[in-house]
């Protein structure tokens, strides 16, 4: 109800004009936008390069375009401007989700909208009802301008595949509802509720990998076209409040170092566009560790002990034995300490005290470790271990 209405008539009262008065209005259009701004476009006409090379224009110039597809239950493609790459093109629905049985089809058509009895303002400062593709088309302007108010600096198409006005409407329709649809139809209905945040982007980590000096570094990677700033704000912790730990070139990759990257993580790292606390990625988790350490499966055996399983890589590991920690920081202190081959069955006498949080290091170190991991035996199958109550002794320390 905010936006600000301005007609520009091209066709005279006996409703024709022509492709000159068109391009003309189009013009004219472009001279009135001001801030965020977008076109609809009721009405159908022969094919006209010179009108593609307008609506082009139009849209380059930062307008989006709704048009009509058109009712004379034909292909529309091969009516203008329907059949013009850089607009969107609006079939009509009737009351029960079909398309109308004048509407225009085909693959020219980008989306369905109702335009069955439609009431409007009409002449003479009065309403009626009216219906045709001439009145759906307004319906996608409509959700075009509710995007264009929580996004004011989205382009219309352009280089923006997921960011632009025209994919949140298409990426927001309801697929497959719309019934007896025309040959090589897409079947697709507008829907209207454009979310808070509709242009959220993703956030990729890379890579990750802890320096000879101990320090952390973390690859990050996005799709630098969905982004509308040059630079690109980083968060480390916190929530975005305007103070980034770190602000990039938007080039689609960034790396980020961290001093104390396994005791002090795991980090949560977010971006967002430059000076905005709204429009940003998820969330990411990046947590360092020398090698990997995985639970290859929990239970309970014969005598109510539990057995967790644990796994690791041998070649990730440069000493011939590892340290396991249960619930505890890596001080020395550890609870077992078993050759390095890979794989190893560590027990514990109350499983339902649990969860267990687990950690291995290198022999004798405290700080190359693997990342934490956690065995927790409720729900866990009872599976029958040939010696359970066999303990594996501690290595001796050698």
């Amino acid at each position: 109800k905010d936006v600000s209405l301005k007609a520009v008539r091209v066709f005279d009262c006996d409703n024709a004009g022509t492709v000159p008065g068109v391009i003309a209005g189009l013009d004219t259009t472009v001279a009135l936008a001001s801030g965020p701004s977008l076109v609809n476009l009721s009405m159908i006409g022969v094919v006209s390069s010179a009108l593609v090379t307008a609506l082009e224009n139009t849209v380059a110039a930062g307008l989006s375009v709704a048009a009509s597809a058109g009712d004379i239950n034909s292909g529309a493609c091969d009516k203008a401007p329907a059949s013009a790459p850089s607009v969107l093109t609006v079939a009509a629905t009737d009351m029960d989700d079909r398309q109308t049985g004048t509407s225009n089809f085909g693959d020219c058509i980008d989306i369905f909208a109702p335009g069955e009895d439609i009431p409007s303002t009409w002449l003479g400062g009065t309403t009626n009802t009216a219906s045709g593709t001439s009145q759906a088309a307004p319906h996608v302007a409509g959700v075009m301008a509710l995007y264009l108010e929580a996004e004011p600096g989205a382009p219309p198409l352009a280089s923006l595949p997921v960011s632009s006005v025209t994919s949140v409407v298409l990426g927001h329709g309801t697929s497959g509802v719309v019934g007896s649809i025309g040959p090589d139809t897409p079947n697709l209905l507008l829907f209207s509720d454009v979310p808070d945040n509709p242009r959220q982007f993703d956030l990729t980590l890379a890579s990750r990998r802890i320096k000879s000096n101990g320090k952390g570094e973390a690859a990050f990677s996005w799709n630098a076209a969905n982004i509308f700033t040059s630079r690109v704000d980083f968060y480390v912790d916190e929530a975005p409040d305007g103070t980034p730990k770190k602000t990039v070139n938007n080039d689609g990759a960034a790396t980020l170092k961290f001093a104390d990257p396994v005791f002090s993580g795991p980090f949560e790292v977010q971006a967002c566009e430059e000076g905005s606390t709204t429009v940003c990625s998820d969330i990411v988790e990046v947590e360092f560790f020398f090698f990997k350490l995985k639970i290859k499966n929990v239970f309970i055996n014969q005598i109510g002990r539990g057995v967790a399983e644990l796994k690791w890589k041998q070649n990730q590991v440069s000493t011939n034995k590892i340290d396991i920690y249960v619930d505890e920081t890596p001080d020395g202190s550890f609870v077992k300490r078993t050759p390095n081959d890979g794989f190893y069955k560590l027990k514990f006498d109350d499983p339902d005290a649990g969860p267990f949080d687990i950690q291995a290091c290198e022999k004798k170190s405290t700080t190359t470790c693997s990342n934490v991991v956690t065995a927790d035996f409720s729900g866990a199958s009872v599976i029958f271990e040939p010696n359970p109550y066999e303990e594996e002794p501690d290595e001796e320390d050698n």
